[in-house]
Parts: C-alpha cells; sequence; structure tokens
C-alpha cells in the first residue's frame, strides 16, 4: 500500500512538472538555450527607448544649410547603452555592437562594410533592422541623401518592429526634409507610426511629419502637427509654416523665441538671416497704414546692428520720424545707424540728419552736418541738393544779422 503511494505520488509529480516546462518553453523561457530567442538583457541594447527623441536632442537633429549635426546618431534613436552588462554574447549580436560603434565613432566605411557582412551572414537576424537603419544614418551624414532614402525604403518594406519604427519614421522624415522632397507614401506610413506611438515622446517624428506638409505646400496641417513639437526645429519649422500663411508677426516672434532660447546655435545664421529678411518686408509693407507698427518692426532689425537690413531701416526709421516730427527720437536712431560697421547708407542717414537739424530749428547743426557730407560724399547724387540746403542756410544767416 506504501509503495502504491509513493509510485502515485512521482507519477503526479513528474506530470506537473512536464506541464510547467511545456508552458515555460512556449512562452519562450526557454528558447535562449536553443538559441532561437536572445535573452531580454541582450535586447535591450536596442529597447524601443532608445527611439524616444528627447526634446533636447531634436534641436541638434539637423543643422539649417546642410542638415548633418554630430549627435543626429543619437536623436535618431542609435545610440548604444555602453553600461549594459550582458553575458554570452552571440556572434550576430557583436557583430551588430560592432557597427553601432562605427556609427558612433563616424567611421561610415566600415557601417557599410561590416553592415553588408552581417545581412549576408543573418538575412532574417535580429537585428537587420537596426543594421539598415545603421546604413542609413551614416549616408545621411555623409549627405547621401538620395542613397539614405533608398535604404529606409528598405527597411520599411520589411515589417518594421513596432519598438524601431519611430527612429526609422524620424530619419525618414529628415531626410525628405533636406532633400526638400514631399513622399506622399512614406508620409502616410509616418502618420500611421505617429498614431501607433501618439503617447509617447516621438518630436522628432512629429516634425519630420510637419515638413512634409510644408513641401505639400498645406502650412495649416503643418502648423497644427508643430504645435506638439519642441526644439530649434520646431520653431524654425513654425515660423516658416507662419510666413505661409502671411502671418508675418508670428513668423517674426518664432525667430525671436529662438535667438532667446538657443543662442550659439548652429542654425543661427540660417535664422538670423530668414528673421532679417522677414522683418525688414513687413516694417515696409506698413509703413503708410500704421507708420507706429512699421517703426516698432524697423527697431527690431537693430539686434543685428551691422545687417544690410540694420542699415535699411535706420534709414527707414529715419526718415518716418522725420515726417512725424519726432526729431530727438531720429537724430538717435541716426547716431546708431552711422556708428554701426556697415556705412552703405551712411550718406543718406546724414542728410536726413541734417534736414531735421533744420527742421527742428537748429541750424547750426544742420549747416555743420551738410558741410560733413560735402566733405566725405562730394559725389554723392544728394550732393546737389546739399549744396543747395548751404546757401539757403547762408541766405537766412544773413537776414539775421
Amino acid at each position: 500500500m506504501e509503495r502504491k503511494w509513493l509510485i502515485t505520488f512521482l507519477v503526479s509529480t513528474g506530470v506537473f512538472v512536464l506541464v510547467i516546462i511545456i508552458f515555460l518553453w512556449s512562452e519562450g523561457y526557454l528558447k535562449f538555450f536553443s538559441g532561437e530567442r536572445m535573452p531580454k538583457g541582450v535586447l535591450s541594447l536596442f529597447s524601443p527607448s532608445g527611439f524616444v527623441e528627447s526634446s533636447e536632442n531634436i534641436s541638434s537633429l539637423v543643422d539649417v544649410s546642410s542638415g548633418q549635426d554630430k549627435e543626429t546618431t543619437q536623436s535618431m534613436g542609435l545610440e548604444r547603452e555602453s553600461e549594459m552588462v550582458v553575458t554570452n554574447v552571440s556572434s550576430e549580436e557583436s557583430l551588430a555592437r560592432e557597427i553601432m560603434t562605427s556609427l558612433e565613432i563616424k567611421q561610415y566605411e566600415e557601417v557599410f562594410q561590416k553592415a553588408s557582412h552581417y545581412l549576408s551572414l543573418y538575412p532574417q537576424g535580429v537585428y537587420r533592422h537596426l543594421v539598415m537603419q545603421s546604413v542609413a544614418t551614416a549616408l545621411y551624414h555623409q549627405k547621401n541623401l538620395s542613397e539614405a532614402l533608398l535604404w529606409c525604403k528598405k527597411a520599411v518594406s520589411e515589417e518594421v518592429p513596432p519598438s524601431y519604427e519611430v527612429g526609422l519614421a524620424s530619419l525618414v522624415g529628415f531626410v525628405l526634409k533636406d532633400m526638400e522632397k514631399f513622399d506622399p507614401a512614406f508620409l502616410s506610413w509616418m502618420e500611421q507610426v505617429y498614431l501607433r506611438h501618439s503617447e509617447e515622446n516621438i518630436s522628432a517624428l512629429v516634425v519630420g511629419i510637419a515638413y512634409q506638409y510644408l513641401y505639400k505646400n498645406d502650412p495649416k496641417t503643418a502648423l497644427a502637427y508643430l504645435q506638439e513639437a519642441k526644439g530649434e526645429l520646431a520653431l524654425i519649422g513654425r515660423a516658416r509654416a507662419y510666413i505661409a500663411l502671411q502671418n508675418y508677426p508670428a513668423a517674426i516672434q518664432e525667430y525671436e523665441n529662438f535667438f532667446a532660447f538657443y543662442p550659439g546655435s548652429s542654425r543661427e545664421e540660417g535664422v538670423k538671416t530668414a528673421f532679417l529678411r522677414q522683418t525688414l518686408y513687413y516694417a515696409k509693407q506698413n509703413e503708410r497704414q500704421n507708420p507706429s507698427l512699421a517703426l516698432s518692426y524697423y527697431e527690431k532689425l537693430a539686434r543685428f546692428p551691422d545687417s544690410r537690413e540694420a542699415e535699411e531701416g535706420f534709414l527707414a526709421a529715419i526718415r518716418l520720424l522725420r515726417q512725424r516730427k519726432n526729431y530727438q527720437e531720429a537724430f538717435r536712431v541716426a547716431k546708431k545707424g552711422l556708428s554701426n560697421a556697415r556705412k552703405d547708407r551712411d550718406p543718406e542717414i546724414l542728410f536726413e540728419m541734417a534736414g531735421c537739424y533744420y527742421e527742428n530749428g537748429q541750424k547750426e547743426e544742420a549747416r555743420q552736418t551738410y558741410e560733413e557730407f560735402l566733405s566725405r560724399y562730394m559725389n554723392h547724387p544728394l550732393s546737389s541738393q546739399a549744396k543747395g540746403w548751404l546757401e539757403l542756410l547762408s541766405k537766412e544767416s544773413m537776414l539775421a544779422e
């Protein structure tokens, strides 16, 4: 009886253990030992968190002029988790790590060689999407945008794992942005990725989608997306959308926000050029209907006093102030215009300044200023008028005596 009970116990225990083993195997916990599945520690090297774009990284993704930046690899979600300790590293993972390291240190030719080797050895490898994305990123850094886009298409043509979608879609967006190309098929896919990951921090992807709508000549939709985004490119994109919508004050404000939030940015020169061009244009548009508003925008140009636009703004503001008989303010602006590095409009500024002195009853200052004008700009088209004013001042002086 006791022996029969023992046999029954052992059989029951064996069945229970077998059921547990089958369950663990079906859930993948034991497949690591058969080489069918990588351990979670290894997979964390390319975890979904690596594809989440931070607000700090967005600002350094793409230079305004060249579309390149040293942090692009990190921003595209290709950063390495160097502190992770993993045992039993496979040959496949080791090669993938080498590709990532080569990309990180900008050894792009090595990226291409090792990626080719990886894809020939592991055509269905665990990291093949990441490898293809690494190749596209290296080509992007080399400004080989057409080839980068082809590799992106190759990656998208396969079933992209959800953890890689945001990084790849962000890369696609910035490649198309730098190419200034609208691609309806890619835009549709990017928006699908956006909807699947809408709860994540996906500012880089949003910027890419927004620029597609800008190239599609749909600034309203672009602006709706850009309101969600953060960083330098979001500000620049919003300014561009506002200009397309002819909302120049909003565009100029975005440029001013850029200068306040990102001093010393590599994009500053490009933003500066756009700011000066649009601000001068908007000020001139308002000279007749709203001179006070025009003057306020001419004043904004003084942020960059040595620019051509600021020089034009100084002269235009002096003429408006003279019309409004605000002579003291005209003198202040004239002195700024004469003290900057540019001398393009100095003759006209000096001539207008002399006129302000005369109209303000400061005839001796007017005489001295006209004489200075003639001593410096004898061959200027306004020199004959300056001589005429000096003759008038001389006659008035004689009559006063």
